[in-house]
């Protein structure tokens, strides 16, 4: 089912943004969560409606492909995109998973890497990242940070795929509701451009492992990388 979906800013103190998620006969669809980032969502009512405060919003391009399920971006980082919360990912905890070479990942997530496998990294005071490499060119990307980035995928991916598919990312933890009253996670967002190649996003606002433009090898091998991802924070479930 194809998700279609308008959209408004009604500028008040607070901007706000409001829109509407229907299917692709015009029918309002309630129960649909729509983020603006992986902690400030809002789900439709049941005449498909949402709102959420903003301090600023600014559409730069008012299109969007409905295949994509994407309602719209600012820039090439702020994304407004709605997720059906049908399909989760239940990331392990990392006790008790044999660890070979360990990255960590903002303090939470972690990989486990095989012998050989080439990385190259830094660090700040406040964030850090690392690169695993398949080919010169081809680089898995992870990275953590106090506002590392808006939690989900880019714009430009997300307007450019031919196929794009989506789950939200289950913590081992004890979950306690934001603000809003709503527990999300992270996400999981692959995609597939015109010309075959693929992109991956995984991650939340503090922390993500991602890739671009990469061939199908490439993405098959940093897929398996992905997968044996693990929850390393003090509060998980052992």
């Amino acid at each position: 089912m194809i998700l279609c979906v308008s959209f408004w800013i009604v500028a008040a103190l607070n901007d706000n943004f409001g829109g509407k998620v229907t299917t692709e006969l015009g029918e309002p669809l309630s129960g649909v969560s729509v983020c603006v980032s992986t902690w400030e969502c809002m789900v439709t009512a049941q005449d498909g409606r949402f709102s959420v405060g903003r301090e600023v919003v600014r559409f730069t391009s008012p299109g969007y492909r409905p295949i994509t399920r994407v309602l719209e971006a600012v820039g090439d980082s702020d994304i407004v995109m709605p997720r059906d919360g049908k399909a989760t990912w239940q990331i392990p905890s990392c006790a008790g998973v044999k660890e070979r070479k360990v990255k960590e990942l903002g303090g939470k997530l972690r990989i486990s890497l095989a012998k050989g496998i080439r990385t190259k990294g830094g660090h700040d005071v406040d964030y850090w990242y690392q690169y695993v490499q398949y080919s010169t060119t081809e680089y898995l990307q992870l990275g953590g940070g106090p506002t590392w980035s808006t939690g989900l995928p880019g714009a430009k991916a997300l307007r450019d795929s031919v196929e794009i598919s989506d789950r939200d990312l289950v913590l081992p933890r004890v979950l306690e509701p934001n603000f809003r009253g709503l527990i999300i996670d992270g996400v999981d967002v692959r995609g597939t451009y015109a010309n075959g190649r693929r992109w991956r996003f995984v991650g939340d606002a503090f922390q993500t492992i991602k890739y671009d433009n990469a061939s199908i090898e490439a993405a098959a091998f940093f897929d398996s990388v992905i997968e044996g991802v693990c929850y390393s924070g003090s509060d998980a479930i052992k």
